[in-house]
């Protein structure tokens, strides 16, 4: 099951993008600032799943969201003897905050970057682990991390998983992507991801993915 679904990933994102949409629209002018997120599927019982994280309340930003693991991009990315420097971001983050180290991943790809809200280009990395989620010792940093988890991806892929909702800021209303999973509200800019991820999975897909 899991190499089947390695191939639709691959198929996935080899796909040509199409320009990814911001959260909300952004001053052109605003400078943003490079940030990864890794979306990592690993083999399981119930399927091929992927791993979110929920922030804590004390974290700078998106306090209490769930997301994939990520951040922001450091000095020491830049320079990572040869590796994209989105990929070095994406596997150091993932490890600091969940405690999956890099030679864990195999690195697929890329998605196109997101631009958020809160001043970001966020560039989600796609790669899966050969290790089943049931022998995966997560590490979680307490300081950003309250919890970590895995879903099915044919859980997320269920029409009734997904609703789009909007919010209002500023006087103006916008679209956002939202997913139930297991009593969790996936959205924002990781429901914006997770969405492109999935159409693209069956866009390339002639079966269920």
């Amino acid at each position: 099951m899991m190499k089947a679904f390695e191939q639709q990933l691959r198929k996935a994102l080899s796909l040509k993008d199409a320009p990814a949409m911001p959260v909300m629209p952004l001053d052109p002018a605003a400078a943003l600032l490079p940030a990864a997120v890794l979306i990592l599927a690993a083999p399981s019982v119930n399927g091929p799943s992927l791993l979110f994280l929920k922030r804590t309340e004390t974290v700078e930003k998106h306090k209490g969201q769930i997301a994939f693991p990520g951040g922001r991009r450091e000095s020491a990315d830049e320079a990572a003897g040869g590796v994209d420097p989105d990929v070095a971001t994406a596997l150091r983050e993932t490890r600091e905050e969940t405690g999956v180290a890099p030679d864990m991943v195999e690195v697929l790809g890329k998605l196109a970057a997101f631009p958020t809200i809160t001043r970001y280009r966020v560039t989600p990395v796609a790669g899966i682990s050969r290790i089943a989620v049931e022998n995966i010792v997560l590490r979680p940093d307490p300081r950003e991390v309250d919890g970590l988890f895995w879903v099915p991806v044919r859980e997320l892929a269920k029409p009734e998983t997904y609703r789009r909702e909007y919010y209002t800021t500023g006087g103006s209303r916008y679209p956002t992507d939202v997913f139930m999973a297991g009593g969790r509200r996936i959205w924002g800019i990781t429901g914006a991801i997770l969405k492109n991820l999935l159409d693209r999975l069956a866009a390339g897909s002639s079966g269920e993915i």
